[in-house]
């Protein structure tokens, strides 16, 4: 199953530049492919971050479209991540952000920067840097509200409330993990997974804190 999956994702890089030249007669159309091929190749950055950043490669050449050009470009980031190659996955993200700053800002580019936000706090809290971990997770939050994506919204709350715990702001904490599980409820997102933040009160021990357990909603 998984060899058809990644065939498929390898038959983007040949139907990119056709989608690309017909974009100024069915414009509308060849977003809406662009959109659910980029959905795909995003799910298998996870489990195929090469495969997924070798496909980016080849079909960069062929794209004109420059808001394209760069959400491909982010994908690579993931494989960076994953690889512990953390210079390089800042380095994207620094290019992937000078695009955003010199674009005519509308939701598109909003929502980059909030996949930018996002990454670079999960890197922060790769290299152990918290507090800035913080910051660009509420620059995510904020830009993803803008951009008009919520259904991210419950994640980047739950990647807020990490940090929050991690700085022992455990208020905070239960605050973001509340608002994710709210957010969630609103958008009548399917029933999946989700983390849920738990108050432990006084044990045996007289230690209070917080616990992350995974619950079907």
């Amino acid at each position: 199953m998984r060899y058809y999956y990644i065939v498929g994702m390898w038959s983007f890089c040949f139907v990119l530049p056709i989608m690309m030249g017909c974009m100024r007669q069915e414009k509308k159309s060849s977003k809406d492919s662009f959109e659910t091929l980029y959905q795909q190749m995003e799910q298998a950055s996870a489990d195929s971050p090469e495969q997924v950043s070798q496909m980016v490669d080849s079909a960069l050449p062929s794209v004109k479209d420059s808001m394209m050009y760069y959400r491909l470009l982010f994908l690579k980031v993931r494989g960076y991540f994953l690889s512990f190659n953390l210079d390089s996955a800042f380095y994207l993200l620094d290019r992937v952000s000078a695009f955003c700053d010199r674009t005519e800002k509308n939701k598109d580019v909003y929502q980059l920067y909030a996949l930018i936000y996002n990454a670079r706090g999960n890197l922060y809290v790769r290299t152990s840097q918290i507090d800035s971990a913080s910051f660009c997770f509420q620059k995510a939050f904020d830009y993803a509200s803008r951009g008009g994506k919520k259904e991210s919204l419950p994640d980047i709350c739950l990647n807020l409330a990490d940090v929050f715990v991690k700085q022992g702001r455990y208020d905070l904490g239960s605050f973001w993990y509340n608002r994710s599980l709210s957010i969630s409820d609103s958008l009548n997102m399917p029933d999946e997974p989700i983390s849920c933040l738990l108050w432990l009160g006084s044990g045996e021990y007289g230690i209070k804190g917080f616990c992350v357990v995974r619950l079907l909603l």
